[in-house]
């Protein structure tokens, strides 16, 4: 019963904690595409990057890695090194460019940067955002597994 009221209580100081960062996201929104889809492009890039590994490695950090390491041992930390190495370079050869090429030419997705001045950027914006769509389904669908195996004890043992 105790371990029960200790879940109640945190996930309650959860919901709490989430909806007190949305109430105060709420009262610092703009009513523009650009603030709902890169919040006005005025995030720290710290918080930027804090959001992209997080997202990019969720499921596979929430069970993978704990699974793995509790396998091999200490070594697995490299695997976690070589990730936010990659990260980084990534964001200084890639993002950062695309971030100041997308800025200058008002781009607010992939879809749009992908399309500007090409002929048929209907069918170009068609496909990136299928593509898009296709890919953000399938990464719901896996946290959502990897959610649920890492709160049944079942298959854990």
């Amino acid at each position: 019963m105790v371990d029960q009221l200790g879940i109640i209580i945190t996930f309650i100081v959860f919901l709490l904690l989430f909806t007190g960062v949305g109430t105060y996201s709420a009262t610092q929104k703009k009513a523009t595409t650009t603030d709902y889809l890169l919040a006005s492009r005025n995030v720290n890039p710290w918080l930027t990057a804090l959001s992209a590994m997080a997202t990019g490695q969720s499921g596979l950090l929430f069970i993978g890695q704990v699974g793995f390491a509790y396998k091999i041992g200490i070594s697995t930390i490299w695997l976690t090194l070589g990730w936010a190495m990659g990260d980084y370079l990534a964001w200084w050869l890639v993002f950062q460019p695309l971030r100041r090429l997308s800025e200058a030419t008002n781009s607010d997705t992939v879809s749009a940067f992908l399309a500007q001045n090409i002929k048929g950027y209907r069918l170009i914006s068609l496909i990136s955002a299928l593509i898009t769509l296709a890919f953000l389904g399938s990464y719901a669908a896996a946290q959502l597994v990897a959610g649920s195996k890492a709160l049944n004890k079942e298959a854990i043992i």
